[in-house]
C-alpha cells in the first residue's frame, strides 16, 4: 500500500475521541494509610521516621518517590499507579531530589572533619595508637589493598603460605569482614544501585545514585543501628547530629 492509500484508510475509519486519563485519576499515595510492614518494605524506614528524616534532609514529600526508586529495581511505569504520577514526571523529580541531597550532604562522604559528632581525638586514633604502643604489641588490620605500615597490617599474600600464615589470614578475615558489612548494607537496603542491567552510565548519574544510597544507609544506621556497630559495641550518632548540611 502506498502512503496515499494509508492516508485514505485512516480518514475512512471512524475514530472516536477518547478522554485523556490522568495518572492521578486513582488518587495520590497516602503514605500514612499504609500498614507498617508494607511501608518498611517499600521505603526501608518506619512511618514515624519519615517526617523527621524529611525535615532534617530539607526535602519535601518527594522523598518517598526516591526511597521507592532506590529500594528495589522497579521501572517507572510499574510504580505509576502507586504514586499517581507520570513516569517522566517522577524521573525528573527524583533526579532533582538526588542532586539536591548530594549537593547539600555529599560532603559527609568526602571529608571526615565535617562531621560534628566526630572529635579530633576520634580522627587521630592512628597517631594515638602509634604514640601509646611504641610500635609493639598492637596494630590495625586492614584490607589487602592497604599498604604495609609499622602499625597497619594486611593478610599474607602468595600461593605458598605457611600453616601459621594461613591460620592468621583465616582468623583475621572475620574481623575484616565485619568492618565491610556496611558496603553490603547499601545494596541490601537499596537494591536498585546493584541492578546492573538498568545502570546507564552515559544516561544516568550512577555515581550520584550510589552516593545518595550510601547517605540513606548511614541515616538508616543512625535510626536502627547496624551489624558492624553491634559487633564492635559502637553506637551510631543521632540523625540530626549526622546530617549537618554544607550550607547552614
Amino acid at each position: 500500500m502506498s502512503w496515499s492509500d494509508l492516508e485514505d484508510l485512516y480518514l475512512i475509519v471512524p475514530w472516536e475521541p477518547r478522554p485523556r486519563t490522568y495518572k492521578s485519576a486513582s488518587g495520590l499515595i497516602n503514605a500514612s494509610a499504609l500498614d507498617p510492614q508494607t511501608f518498611r518494605r517499600w521505603f526501608r524506614f518506619e512511618q514515624e521516621h519519615l517526617k523527621p528524616l524529611t525535615e532534617v534532609r530539607k526535602v519535601s514529600s518527594c522523598q518517598v518517590k526516591r526511597l521507592r526508586r532506590l529500594s528495589y529495581p522497579n521501572r517507572w511505569c510499574d510504580i505509576e499507579p502507586l504514586f499517581g504520577r507520570a513516569s517522566s514526571a517522577m524521573s525528573s523529580i527524583v533526579s532533582q531530589v538526588m542532586a539536591h541531597i548530594d549537593r547539600v550532604f555529599g560532603h559527609l562522604l568526602d571529608d571526615l572533619t565535617r562531621h560534628t559528632w566526630l572529635t579530633l581525638d576520634d580522627l587521630n586514633v592512628f597517631s594515638q595508637l602509634q604514640r601509646l604502643t611504641h610500635g609493639c604489641l598492637y596494630c590495625i588490620y586492614g584490607d589487602p589493598a592497604y599498604p604495609l605500615r609499622p602499625l597497619l597490617m594486611r593478610p599474607y599474600r602468595g600461593a605458598t603460605l605457611t600453616a601459621q600464615q594461613q591460620l592468621f589470614n583465616e582468623g583475621m578475615s572475620t574481623v575484616r569482614q565485619a568492618v565491610q558489612w556496611g558496603f553490603g548494607k547499601v545494596i541490601a537496603e537499596f537494591a536498585f544501585v546493584d541492578f546492573k542491567k538498568n545502570q546507564k552510565i552515559l544516561l544516568q548519574n550512577v555515581g550520584q545514585m550510589y552516593r545518595v544510597a550510601t547517605l540513606l544507609t548511614n541515616c538508616h544506621t543512625c535510626l536502627y543501628g547496624s551489624q558492624t556497630g553491634m559487633y564492635f559495641g559502637l553506637c551510631a550518632p543521632l540523625l540530626e547530629d549526622y546530617l549537618v548540611p554544607r550550607f547552614n
